[in-house]
């Protein structure tokens, strides 16, 4: 048989590759996912084994496989393509993705149609969120920088802190700082910050007056991960934003189920701070995931961690493409 495999750990691109050694007629006889148990998810490949048209039509072997595998546009008809799509979209609507970013799953779809059958379909999808997601991750982040998180209230800040610092203690030497600042005293008291970190961590509260001074008068060495409350963020201005934001990482905060509503808070947010990357927080608490992609295409900012709303340690993730992905269509990573 005159066949040809093609390797990727998206099927999108398997295909692609595929495409440019043997033409978009060529015709795919299988596909396989290909998992290592001793590697990690990211380790997951998808294999194609396809033909050239010409040499598929000449060969009754490899029509017989490729029925077999129905994965060729001569088992469905157009109508069944159609149904297909119907049935997608459907899916995918009921996931809460926004309509428009819906059309543009279709479209993309559409390029792969003479490929796509009821057993693949949903692995092409998956291939397509994940290529229109942002990521990045906690292995990116510059250990000498600081850290801040912003967020509205309620939204999973200080959690996300404690897990975010849990995290850093197990490579980093030096002392770990979690400021809060607030113009109310009433935010966070140092008591319950005490019971919430570990604890080597040094907890300072202040106002955004006092920490303005305190940059100035005291630079440290140690790792900084500093919490801001909205009260602090509005007396801010893009002055002071801009030189107290210098070498570090800037996140948002969110909770998954106060995406639309906090829309503008983003945007103003982002006009302010220009902040780096997304923390999406409370994922216990929804059943549609959706949201997830719509924030990432709306904000054009990359998400770095993911977070249910416990405060165990191991609930704080980096997002990692396939699987978000997979979360956002199948409501599970192991869907």
């Amino acid at each position: 048989m005159n066949h040809q495999k093609f390797y990727s750990s998206s099927l999108i691109e398997a295909v692609n590759q595929m495409k440019e050694k043997l033409g978009d007629d060529a015709v795919i006889i299988s596909t396989k996912r290909i998992e290592n148990d001793k590697l990690s998810v990211s380790s997951t490949l998808f294999e194609i084994t396809a033909v050239e048209s010409s040499n598929f039509r000449e060969d009754e072997n490899l029509i017989n496989l490729s029925n077999k595998f129905s994965a060729t546009s001569e088992n469905y008809s157009p109508g069944l393509k159609q149904e297909l799509l119907l049935e997608v979209e459907d899916k995918l609507k009921r996931t809460d993705i926004e309509n428009e970013i819906i059309k543009e799953i279709k479209e993309r779809l559409l390029t792969y149609i003479k490929f796509l059958n009821k057993d693949n379909i949903d692995e092409f999808i998956i291939s397509i969120i994940a290529s229109m997601l942002s990521f990045s991750n906690s292995a990116s982040l510059n250990p000498k920088k600081r850290i801040f998180l912003f967020g509205k209230s309620n939204s999973g800040k200080t959690t996300v802190a404690q897990k975010i610092i849990c995290q850093i203690l197990k490579n980093e030497k030096r002392k770990i700082i979690y400021k809060n600042i607030a113009e109310s005293n009433n935010r966070l008291r140092l008591e319950d910050a005490k019971k919430l970190f570990p604890a080597n961590t040094i907890i300072e509260k202040m106002n955004l007056n006092e920490f303005i001074i305190h940059q100035k008068n005291n630079y440290t060495n140690n790792f900084e991960l500093i919490e801001f409350e909205n009260d602090s963020l509005e007396k801010m201005s893009n002055s002071i934003a801009k030189k107290i934001l210098i070498n570090s990482s800037v996140f948002l905060v969110e909770k998954i189920n106060s995406a639309i509503i906090s829309s503008d808070y983003r945007e103003r947010l982002k006009m302010k701070l220009n902040y780096h990357g997304i923390i999406l927080t409370n994922l216990d608490e929804i059943t549609t995931h959706g949201g997830i992609l719509n924030i990432v295409r709306k904000t054009g900012k990359p998400i770095y961690y993911l977070s249910s709303g416990s405060g165990a340690e191991t609930d704080l993730f980096d997002a990692e493409p396939e699987l978000t992905a997979k979360l956002i269509y199948t409501g599970s990573i192991y869907g």
